[in-house]
């Protein structure tokens, strides 16, 4: 057990200070929790000797706080908060930092591996980019709202309303263009006129083309961002992950943004111990409450990361539009034993995620696996004697003869 350990509970403003020496005794203080604060906070833990700090990992205020920490030479441990509950009703700051250098000096706390720095930024980048497509279709949602509300329905003259055909289609209805000089200066829709005209109406888009027009113009900016974006984050993996992006990328389902996203939130795969640790980190796995002889199995846990949850059950759906014939094989075979899509699309997602552990703890690209063949029942033959046999064929009418009767032109039985 470490001489001195503290216990540190971070707020936005302030951060409240536990240090526990060898005989016990708690000492408390509070800092501002700003540059200023954080420095002076790993200069007074330097000088009293304190080897372990210990502190909730919850949003990003330990990053800059865990950083200076270790450049001072002391240990962080980074708690999940779920591990971190007490069941003292009478809480305060000062009693939570108590409780974290208390079990810190115990041995009790699983210690959070941080990953490196540029590691963080990578995943800081992803979970940006995935922010930034569901603005994106939340405001493709607006367009095709507004388009509702001008009844037109340019979605079942076009399959994708955003493409570069619908856009031009939209951009003339905003601008007031007649939409036939749209249809023949492209030739994609030049022989849809006449169902342009049926579906599009020529209406007074009025306020609801301004608004369409900023909704387009944010559409497109936000298109822009993201390809910047996803260019910045895979430059900053080829020098991370190396050679690990390209094994990941060799997967079935994945590409750029997925094997950059999954490294990112994995970290150091060496914190995982085994298979069934990744998964119940990605929260892929069933749900168990026990209780004596009494057993509950629930969904997928929700305790989990839930952007590598995410980015792998994309990652199965999309392995099924692939040719791995392993990945179909494995969902047909749930699907054929009633299980529904959602719950055979997880338990996809739970067997490549799978294989990714061993893939990047031994350093090998997917291998696809033969699939397993469906096992047909061998038909029941009954076995009979010969005289069974021709009895039966004797009462189904048939003149059965011996070899040498045959020869003779006898005939036995009487038939």
């Amino acid at each position: 057990m470490p001489k001195k350990v503290c216990g540190l509970d971070v707020h936005a403003k302030t951060i409240h200070i536990c240090v526990l020496d060898e005989n016990g005794k708690t000492h408390h203080a509070k800092t501002e929790n700003s540059p200023a604060g954080i420095t002076a906070l790993a200069k007074m833990l330097k000088l009293m000797n304190v080897q372990t700090a210990a502190m909730e990992s919850t949003a990003n205020l330990w990053i800059p706080i865990a950083s200076e920490l270790q450049n001072a030479g002391i240990d962080v441990i980074l708690v999940n908060p779920y591990h971190a509950k007490r069941a003292d009703p009478q809480k305060s700051d000062k009693r939570d930092a108590e409780w974290l250098a208390k079990l810190a000096a115990s041995g009790l706390l699983k210690n959070y591996k941080s990953p490196s720095p540029k590691t963080l930024l990578i995943r800081t980048l992803t979970r940006a980019r995935e922010a930034l497509v569901k603005v994106l279709a939340d405001i493709k949602r607006r367009i095709t709202a507004i388009l509702w509300m001008l009844n037109i329905r340019l979605d079942r003259v076009l399959s994708d309303v955003f493409s570069k055909s619908g856009r031009e289609i939209l951009r003339a209805i905003v601008e007031g263009r007649e939409i036939e000089e749209v249809c023949r200066s492209n030739p994609r829709i030049e022989g849809k006129i006449e169902k342009l005209r049926r579906y599009v109406p020529d209406v007074d888009v009025g306020a609801l083309g301004e608004l369409l027009s900023v909704y387009l113009d944010v559409l497109e900016m936000l298109e822009e961002r993201i390809r910047r974006l996803e260019g910045m984050m895979i430059a900053l993996a080829r020098e991370e992950f190396g050679e690990k992006l390209d094994l990941l990328m060799s997967v079935p389902g994945v590409g750029a943004i997925a094997a950059v996203t999954i490294l990112s939130e994995i970290g150091d795969i060496s914190r995982f111990p085994s298979p069934r640790h990744l998964v119940s980190y990605a929260g892929l796995c069933p749900v168990s409450s026990r209780s004596g002889e009494v057993a509950h199995y629930g969904g997928t846990s929700r305790k989990c990361n839930h952007h590598l949850k995410r980015i792998m059950f994309l990652v199965a759906q999309a392995a099924l539009r692939t040719r791995s014939v392993a990945c179909r094989e494995f969902f047909e075979r749930l699907r054929g034993r009633g299980k529904p899509y959602k719950v055979a699309v997880v338990a996809l997602a739970r067997k490549i995620l799978v294989a990714i552990w061993h893939m990047l703890t031994r350093g090998e690209r997917w291998r696809e696996a033969m699939p397993r063949r469906s096992r047909v029942p061998s038909p029941c033959v009954p076995s009979y004697s010969l005289e069974r046999l021709i009895e039966i064929l004797r009462r189904a009418g048939y003149v059965v003869l011996r070899r040498e009767e045959a020869r003779d032109g006898r005939i036995t039985g009487g038939h």
